[in-house]
C-alpha cells in the first residue's frame, strides 16, 4: 500500500504549467523578436520557450542566460522550423523580455515563453529532457513521451503554418494530452499557430502515445519532452583495475545501488548519508581480493531484503559504522578466514540480525543492539531489549 508520505512527496515533487509569457509574432524584416516571459516567475521555476521560425533560411539566436535544449525540428522538410529553449528562473524574470534575434527577411516568425513549478534542484538540460518530433501535411500527430519519475510532466509543443485553431488531442493511450493554455495565432502570411499540451501519464512515471490535434489542414509538426522535478540517477560502471566508486553525500538513491567491479584492489565510498527506500535495498559485490567496503554513517535500509555485503576474498575488511537503521535483515556472511565483522553502537533493527562465518579465528562484535520484539496475542505493544554481545571464536 502507498503511504500518505510517499504521496505527499509525490505531489510535493510533481512539475505543474504555471504562467504563458505575453505572445510575440512578426514577419517583418529586421523586426526583433522578443516574447515576455509570465508576469510571475519564482525563483527555481523551469523557463521553456517555444520558437516557431517559417523557411529553412534564417534561425533564431540564443538568448544570455538560456539554453538550446532541442531544435530544428523540420515541418515538412521545408516550410518551417521550431526549436526548445530553457533557463532555471533566478525570480528576476517577471515580464521580462526574451530576445532570439532580428533578422532581415520577411517570412513568419514566433515565440512563446511558459513557466513550470514543482523543480527540486538540477540544472535545465537535466530536467528537460527525452525529445521526440513528429511532422504532418494536415493535422498536429502528438509524439510518444516517456517520464522517467513520479510526478514529471509530458509536454507537446505545437506548430502549425497558418493561423489555426487548436484544441486538445484525441485519441491517445496511457494518458490524457490536455490543451494547458489558449494557442498563439498570428494573422501574417499566410498565418501560424503556436501551443501547448500537457500531461500526467497514467503509470505516472509511463508513456503517453498517439493521438492528434484536428486541425484546419496545414503543414504542422509537434516536440514532445518531458519536464523533471530532480535529475534522473546517474549509474557508473567501470570496468578497469583500481577502478575507485563513489556516491556522494547526501545522495538519495530511490532504487537499487549496485557496485560490481571485476578489478583487484578497487576502493569503494559511500560517504554519508545514504538513503535507500526500494526493494533491493543496497548491494556490494566484488569478486577480488584485497577490496575495501565502506558503508558511512548513518545508511538507512527499510526494505525486507535489509542489507546484505558478500564478499568471497581473504582478508576483506566490512564495516557497518553507527547509526545504522535496518528495518529488515543484516547479514555478513564471508568465506574466509581472518575476516573482521564490526556492528557498532547503537544498531536498531527490526528484524533479524545474522553473522554467519565459514572459518576459525574470526572475530563478532554487536555492541548495545537495540532488538524491536513484536507483541503478541491481544494487541500487546513492543518490547525493546538491550544486549551487549561479545564473541570471539
Amino acid at each position: 500500500m502507498t503511504s500518505v508520505r510517499h504521496l505527499l512527496l509525490a505531489l510535493l515533487m510533481a512539475i505543474a504549467h504555471a504562467g504563458t509569457g505575453s505572445n510575440a509574432s512578426t514577419e517583418t524584416s529586421g523586426a526583433a523578436l522578443s516574447p515576455l516571459c509570465p508576469a510571475t516567475v519564482n525563483a527555481g521555476d523551469i523557463l521553456v520557450a517555444h520558437v516557431f521560425w517559417e523557411s529553412n533560411v534564417t534561425a533564431p539566436s540564443t538568448p544570455g542566460g538560456w539554453t538550446l535544449l532541442y531544435g530544428p525540428a523540420l515541418i515538412e522538410t521545408t516550410v518551417a522550423r521550431h526549436w526548445v529553449f530553457g533557463k532555471i528562473a533566478d525570480g528576476s524574470e517577471d515580464s521580462g523580455a526574451v530576445a532570439f534575434g532580428a533578422p532581415a527577411v520577411t517570412t513568419q516568425r514566433a515565440a512563446r515563453v511558459y513557466s513550470f513549478s514543482g523543480r527540486v534542484g538540477g540544472a535545465i538540460a537535466d530536467l528537460v529532457k527525452g525529445f521526440a518530433e513528429t511532422s504532418h501535411a494536415t493535422d498536429p500527430q502528438m509524439p510518444s513521451v516517456t517520464t522517467t519519475q513520479t510526478g514529471a510532466l509530458a509536454c507537446a509543443l505545437v506548430g502549425q503554418n497558418d493561423n489555426n485553431a487548436f484544441v486538445s488531442p484525441t485519441g491517445e493511450s496511457g494518458g490524457d494530452w490536455v490543451e494547458a493554455v489558449a494557442e498563439l495565432t498570428a494573422a501574417l502570411t499566410p498565418g501560424l499557430s503556436i501551443g501547448l499540451c500537457t500531461c500526467t501519464p497514467t503509470a505516472n512515471p509511463g508513456t503517453v502515445s498517439g493521438g492528434n490535434i484536428a486541425t484546419t489542414n496545414d503543414p504542422c509538426g509537434v516536440i514532445g519532452f518531458q519536464i523533471l522535478a530532480q535529475p534522473d540517477p546517474t549509474v557508473v560502471t567501470p570496468s578497469p583495475v583500481a577502478a575507485a566508486f563513489a556516491i556522494s553525500a547526501s545522495s538519495i538513491v530511490k532504487g537499487t545501488v549496485t557496485i560490481l567491479p571485476s578489478a583487484a584492489l578497487a576502493a569503494w565510498g559511500i560517504p554519508d548519508p545514504v538513503v535507500t527506500n526500494q526493494p533491493g535495498g543496497q548491494t556490494v559485490t566484488p569478486t577480488s581480493a584485497s577490496a575495501a567496503f565502506a558503508i558511512s554513517v548513518p545508511v538507512v535500509t527499510n526494505e525486507a531484503s535489509g542489507q546484505t555485503v558478500s564478499p568471497t576474498p581473504v582478508g576483506a575488511a566490512f564495516t557497518i559504522n553507527t547509526p545504522t537503521v535496518v528495518m529488515g535483515t543484516v547479514v555478513l556472511t564471508p568465506a574466509a578466514a581472518s575476516a573482521l565483522f564490526g556492528i557498532a553502537a547503537p544498531l536498531l533493527v527490526n528484524g533479524a540480525i545474522t553473522i554467519t562465518p565459514n572459518p576459525a579465528i574470526g572475530t563478532f562484535t554487536i555492541q548495545t543492539v537495540q532488538v524491536q520484539i513484536p507483541g503478541g496475542a491481544g494487541g500487546a505493544t513492543t518490547r525493546t531489549l538491550a544486549i551487549h554481545i561479545g564473541l570471539f571464536i
